[in-house]
């Protein structure tokens, strides 16, 4: 923090937070539930239902996660030299020049309208405002929202205190700026599209995806053709104890488990130079993997 910041606040965390939690905590009971069903269930179509109920509910469980991530981290902060925003990896720097006014937005939802889809702790995106133009949205909470008009747009923020921080904005605008900062906008990158740029990752992904949709239609194509089936061998010859067949669904959805870990983790060491042979290493991993578990399938069926 500079030693000329007057305010360093952030936006109310604890009720978005917990609520953030809670549904991830049911997501990914609900994903559990739905694959221990998958694994007991003998109907082979039933079974593909209940992956496929897992999947769904697992999808939005990264998003929360970074989202809570991005709460925790959020903070709003005023210096003589100008308004810093961040929140996650969105960060802007307004220069105290280029910032016309800021003022507590007193109408709420009756003037503003917020982002179609958004939840306690995390109202995020752009909206179109007749009287204000463009306003993005890195709030928590819909009521007083803190207005910021700068020269290219208009944001919408949520501190603890509106009313001090509007009265310690108007204190740094009299004192006028020593060194006014210089203007910064960082917005988050989605991983996929830039990974996608990539051409050895595209085609390392394009691949591990392949594998795991084989196997999954494959593990689909066999359930239903057998009530039961043996996971492996207790002694040479000797099968083990059969459980539903069900239970092959399993295998794909650990290969699709680990493509999305070792994509993601891929990419995140794959944003500093010196770590991209890891990157690539991990990206190979959602090759490996699929390849690992298809091999142990043509073994399972051969149990039959």
């Amino acid at each position: 923090m500079k030693n000329d910041t007057y305010l360093s606040t952030t936006p109310p965390r604890v009720a978005g937070f917990l609520i953030q939690l809670c549904v991830v905590l049911v997501t990914s009971a609900g994903t559990a539930e739905f694959m221990r069903l998958a694994l007991s269930e003998r109907t082979g179509l039933i079974s593909l239902v209940y992956v496929a109920l897992a999947l769904v509910l697992i999808l939005p469980i990264p998003v929360l996660i970074y989202r809570m991530g991005a709460l925790m981290s959020a903070r709003y902060r005023i210096s003589r030299d100008g308004v810093q925003l961040r929140w996650g990896m969105r960060q802007e720097e307004l220069p105290m020049d280029e910032v016309e006014w800021i003022r507590i937005d007193r109408a709420g939802r009756t003037q503003l309208s917020l982002p179609r889809i958004y939840w306690p702790g995390s109202i995020l995106g752009v909206q179109e405002n007749e009287e204000y133009g463009e306003i993005e949205y890195l709030a928590s909470r819909p009521g007083d929202l803190v207005l910021i008009k700068s020269r290219g747009r208009c944001f919408a923020i949520s501190p603890i205190d509106a009313a001090n921080f509007v009265a310690i904005y108007q204190q740094a605008l009299e004192l006028g700026s020593l060194s006014p900062m210089q203007p910064r906008s960082i917005f988050p990158s989605f991983p996929l599209a830039k990974a996608w740029e990539i051409r050895p990752a595209r085609f390392i992904l394009l691949i591990g995806m392949l594998l795991n949709l084989f196997l999954l239609v494959w593990v689909s194509l066999v359930v239903p053709r057998h009530e039961t089936i043996a996971l492996g061998y207790e002694s040479p010859g000797v099968p083990t104890q059969p459980v539903p067949s069900g239970q092959l669904y399993l295998l794909p959805f650990i290969g699709l488990f680990f493509y999305v870990l070792d994509f993601v983790l891929g990419w995140i060491y794959y944003r500093r130079e010196e770590q991209r042979l890891s990157a690539y290493i991990l990206w190979m991993g959602s090759v490996i993997t699929p390849l690992m578990l298809i091999v142990a399938y043509v073994f399972i069926l051969q149990t039959l």
